[in-house]
């Protein structure tokens, strides 16, 4: 049966604690610097065996940054921000606000990827790479217009300092005429103020249709406006790019020699 457990703990400085733990229990412990600590789990039995495991944690200072996310016009508008650590699935911090204003908040002092959800989830942008120490006093601005011919549209502002970033647009809940045909576009030059496309809209490529989670992403490398298109599909009424007679008899008629 189990006899002891313990847990020794290397600091960066290469001195060592030995922590004793209970089976199913925890044990406290605030690393004194900043670093790469060692750990390794032990445990006996009352017959003299003993088991060991290996891990460990890096331990930075904390960082205060300060916070905004905003509507057009500095609208209150409800969203989360969640820190992980840069190029990982894991989460540093995760805070969240119903007016977007989050005030000054501690982070680990090192480079992240930051994820901010607003409009209900309906949108997302994943910054890449950021620098946190240099982006320490920072603000999205985002908006929500309504523009003909697109099924919904996002434009963002944003202060971070940052290399790239991802753009993920929702279709949840929407009636669309063929998911595997959506786009997504940019406005080349959006105007907050007036809330409208000075430029052309482009589309964003490559950009990848999630048809099981209903949105469609792309990486950028910068922000403005970013809407949902429906792409040409067979059966819209328009004989598009590589349709024809044969393969999509509802939308192209038949010139002379054309077969179905």
């Amino acid at each position: 049966s189990l006899d002891s457990i313990w847990v020794n703990v290397s600091y960066p400085n290469s001195s060592a604690i030995r922590l004793g733990l209970t089976n199913g229990g925890f044990v406290n412990f605030t690393p004194p610097v900043a670093g790469v600590y060692n750990i390794v789990f032990f445990a006996n039995d009352t017959s003299g065996n003993t088991a060991n495991a290996s891990s460990s944690f890096t331990a930075v200072a904390p960082l205060p940054v300060n916070l905004s996310v905003t509507g057009r016009n500095g609208a209150s508008l409800a969203s989360n921000i969640t820190f992980y650590y840069a190029g990982t699935s894991t989460q540093a911090a995760f805070y969240s606000s119903s007016t977007g204003n989050y005030g000054v908040q501690n982070v680990p002092n090192t480079s992240h990827d930051i994820s901010i959800n607003a409009y209900d989830g309906r949108v997302n942008i994943r910054l890449l790479g950021v620098d946190t120490q240099s982006n320490t006093n920072r603000m999205i601005v985002m908006d929500n217009p309504n523009v003909s011919g697109f099924i919904a549209v996002y434009a963002v502002n944003s202060s971070y300092s940052m290399g790239s970033a991802r753009m993920r647009i929702s279709y949840s809940g929407i009636n669309v005429s063929s998911e595997g045909t959506l786009k997504m576009q940019k406005c080349a030059n959006w105007s907050f103020a007036a809330s409208s496309c000075s430029g052309d809209w482009t589309d964003v490529t490559p950009a990848t249709v999630d048809t099981d989670a209903d949105y469609v992403q792309a990486d950028v490398s910068s922000f403005s406006a970013y809407g949902l298109i429906q792409g040409g599909y067979c059966g819209d009424g328009v004989c598009g790019s590589g349709e024809s007679p044969s393969s999509c008899a509802s939308d192209c008629a038949c010139n002379n020699g054309d077969t179905r």
